[in-house]
């Protein structure tokens, strides 16, 4: 194998035709077929890159790095090579030392730093989120009480409980506790919008005021010993939301199912 104080030799480019290049079962995963259809269905050279290729002989090549790539760039209608970086290793076991080495070394996008690039292209969704956390007075962080990570739960509240309702549930959460960090949690803010979507008649000063009683942990608290007597956490959440919501509010009452 390489030696470890080694750097290696560089690699060389090249267009390669894909029916050139093998995938060597002795070290690749198998193949993701809903993968692999993706791309095809979505093909962009912009977002192909390179694949990482193991010289080999006879004038072929095993795909260290790519294989998905690979495969649905062989089964395109339009496409016939693919833009490749070619290395020249000793060994086998020096081409699985770097498919190794790739996949362990990469650090995978965050869901924040998508929805960041996502905003910059000018994906309609993305801005729409971003647009929602404006008129709610919120941001996307962890270092600020109005911030918030749960983009991915922001994204579903919308999808699920629309845009007003969602705003709703962020606006409740910020003035309920509008000093405490690490507030706008997914379970929140989802149990929030839903509850929201299924009580039109709710509003946002009340719901927060009701919340507000007590403390953002001890809601969490509450919310984990519902959950622990077999409701879903999504349940557990809506349950305890509704219960503090009764104690301020006794002649009134938040549905926290779909059908009551």
């Amino acid at each position: 194998m390489t030696s470890r104080n080694s750097i290696g030799t560089p690699p060389q480019t090249d267009f390669v035709n894909v029916d050139l290049i093998d995938v060597d079962p002795l070290y690749q995963r198998p193949l993701n077929e809903a993968l692999v259809q993706a791309i095809v269905d979505d093909f962009r050279w912009e977002k192909f890159g390179s694949l990482t290729l193991a010289r080999r002989p006879r004038g072929r090549f095993a795909v260290v790095e790519g294989q998905h790539r690979r495969e649905a760039a062989r089964r395109h209608p339009q496409v016939y090579g693919a833009p490749t970086v070619i290395f020249t290793f000793a060994s086998i076991e020096d081409e699985a030392a770097a498919f190794v080495g790739i996949n362990s070394d990469r650090r995978a996008v965050t869901l924040v730093e998508k929805h960041h690039a996502l905003v910059t292209a000018g994906d309609p969704t993305a801005l729409r989120i971003n647009g929602l956390l404006e008129a709610a007075d919120c941001g996307i962080g962890s270092s600020a009480p109005r911030e918030t990570m749960a983009i991915a739960a922001v994204h579903r509240a919308l999808n699920e409980y629309g845009y007003a309702n969602t705003t709703k549930a962020l606006k409740a959460l910020r003035k309920a506790w509008p000093d405490v960090r690490r507030v706008l949690r997914a379970n929140m803010i989802l149990a929030l919008a839903f509850l929201f979507h299924r009580n039109p008649s709710a509003q946002v000063e009340k719901v927060a005021r009701a919340l507000g009683a007590q403390t953002a942990a001890e809601m969490l608290a509450a919310a984990n010993r519902i959950r622990l007597g077999g409701d879903t956490p999504a349940m557990a959440m809506r349950v305890a939301i509704s219960n503090v919501y009764t104690v301020k509010y006794p002649t009134s009452g938040l549905y926290v199912r779909d059908k009551e």
